[in-house]
């Protein structure tokens, strides 16, 4: 898998190594990592672990974020390439929230997908997750409607909103 750079960060191939990171910004954070489908709660390093080796597998292509000044360890993003669509998802540290990382990450994978032969992508976020919600519309994405699924580590039955976007 390729590393991606834009002017302040790198995507880089995300690895196992990357599981006490993702722990130090996530472990103690409910709040940010309950606001994601699929990250284990509480996100310990062992629970990081077991996310990433089943998180950067085929088809899916994810990334660790990194600042690319420093190296730091911000988070993740990356897309699961679906026929002719991206499944997109990411997430920041809190420390990093509000800082435009999560849009320019994810315009970097998508520009990736786009080049794999993605002609459209898709997310979702949860009805509350305003600042998701205004990456994507940052990114170009539109509301489509909303589902409702399974998610037993979230409670239960989950409302999610879905979005989707042309890749150009």
């Amino acid at each position: 898998m390729t590393t991606l750079a834009s002017e302040r960060l790198r995507l880089r191939p995300l690895v196992e190594a990357d599981a006490e990171a993702m722990a130090a910004l996530l472990e103690h954070d409910v709040e940010a990592t309950a606001m994601t489908a699929r990250i284990p709660l509480p996100c310990t390093a062992v629970a990081a672990r077991v996310w990433i080796l089943l998180a950067a597998g085929p088809p899916a292509y994810t990334f660790a974020i990194e600042r690319r000044d420093d190296g730091a360890f911000l988070g993740a993003v990356g897309f699961v390439l679906l026929p002719e669509a991206a499944g997109l998802g990411y997430w920041l540290g809190r420390r990093y929230w509000g800082l435009g990382y999560a849009t320019e990450a994810a315009a970097l994978a998508l520009a990736h997908a786009h080049d794999l032969g993605a002609t459209r992508a898709e997310a979702e976020t949860f009805p509350e997750n305003a600042a998701s919600a205004r990456v994507l519309a940052k990114l170009g994405f539109r509301v489509i409607g909303e589902v409702t699924r399974d998610l037993p580590r979230r409670g239960g039955p989950r409302t999610l909103v879905q979005w989707e976007c042309r890749l150009t």
